[in-house]
């Protein structure tokens, strides 16, 4: 009996040395010219939400949002009177305003989403506010990441500071109250590029991973290691953001060409390493064409992170006076609308 379980010990150590030094799978970026994509192209099927403004004031962009089965709640910059307000703002899935949550903020915010408890989170990078869904207040937490994530009863981001010139980050991991902190993974910028500090996180199909710019790599998270899972393999005059994340089976990052000096949204196929090259924060209309239900040209939501019910899914904002088929709709011009694309 001891000798199996020496034997069982061994094979133990053996299969975590192994999962330790796998490679990674890796995906060689073509240098190709941006074009156009067809939606049908790269997903099933698209949901539109066009929402309704507060009775005062106007959205004029969102920078967060929060997606659950029955609401959506959105980190918003909303205009009174030419002055500009962050608030964060409750809607109903089709898209009806219900409340605004929290006080009204001046600096920067982001969101935290806790499913298990129904919570959302309003943090100003020192702590996070937590209020349940009908708008009351339940508690404080803690803040330790710019961006955090609620995986497997804990919460999970990469703080980031910057010195000698060059960004430092570590990977962090705390219980729900901000109280229990510990670190995970160190990593920092080679190059002293500044690219800024907001790393994002992506679950897939009940993994967790992060985005290491420098490495071009997406590591998963198992416990307290960090794996190097999928690589960017790309000519050095080709940079991506801090912003990259992983939709399903797809690969969703953005960057610059340096040589044709364009910049780029690149999608890739897990699965079957298909890739696309589609323009991104062009000056005409171009990107991802909607064949699906004919809104026109979408453009994918870069600016902050999705969280709730996210797996599989991309998201595009407009405002309804660029979306062609709704031009003879009863809603405001400047109206913002949310569609959601189920990826293939």
């Amino acid at each position: 009996m001891r000798k199996i379980y020496v034997l069982l010990g061994f094979q133990f150590l053996f299969n975590s040395f192994l999962m330790s030094y796998q490679k990674p799978k890796e995906f060689t970026i073509k240098n190709d010219v941006n074009r156009n994509l067809n939606l049908s192209e790269i997903a099933t099927s698209l949901e539109m939400i066009i929402l309704d403004s507060p009775a005062k004031g106007k959205i004029e962009d969102i920078s967060e949002f929060i997606l659950t089965s029955e609401f959506i709640f959105t980190l918003t910059r909303l205009r009174i009177e030419s002055k500009d307000f962050t608030r964060v703002l409750q809607f109903n899935k089709k898209g009806g305003f219900i409340q605004q949550v929290g006080e009204d903020f001046k600096g920067g915010r982001n969101l935290v989403h806790n499913p298990t408890k129904e919570a959302i989170g309003i943090s100003d990078g020192k702590e996070v506010v937590f209020y349940n869904y009908d708008g009351l207040r339940t508690g404080v937490a803690k803040a330790f990441a710019v961006r955090q994530v609620y995986f497997n009863d804990l919460f999970w981001g990469v703080s980031s500071i910057y010195s000698s010139n060059q960004w430092q980050y570590t990977l962090k991991k705390s219980d729900v109250n901000g109280v229990k902190f510990e670190e995970i993974f160190k990593f920092s910028d080679p190059d002293r590029n500044i690219i800024g500090p907001q790393v994002s996180l992506s679950i897939r199909k009940g993994r967790l991973y992060f985005w290491e710019m420098y490495k071009k790599s997406f590591y998963e998270v198992r416990g307290n290691e960090v794996i190097e899972k999928f690589k960017l393999s790309s000519s050095p005059k080709i940079g991506f953001h801090s912003n990259a994340q992983i939709k399903g089976d797809w690969i969703v990052v953005s960057g610059i060409n340096q040589i044709r000096r364009k910049q780029f949204l690149k999608l890739i196929n897990i699965k079957s390493e298909v890739q696309y090259s589609v323009p991104y924060h062009a000056r005409e209309a171009s990107g991802i064409l909607d064949d699906i239900s004919g809104a026109g040209f979408l453009n994918v939501f870069p600016s902050g992170p999705v969280y709730g019910e996210v797996a599989n899914k991309l998201f595009f904002v407009e405002k309804k006076k660029d979306v062609p088929s709704l031009s003879d709709s009863q809603y405001p011009e400047d109206s913002l609308v949310i569609f959601i694309a189920t990826l293939k």
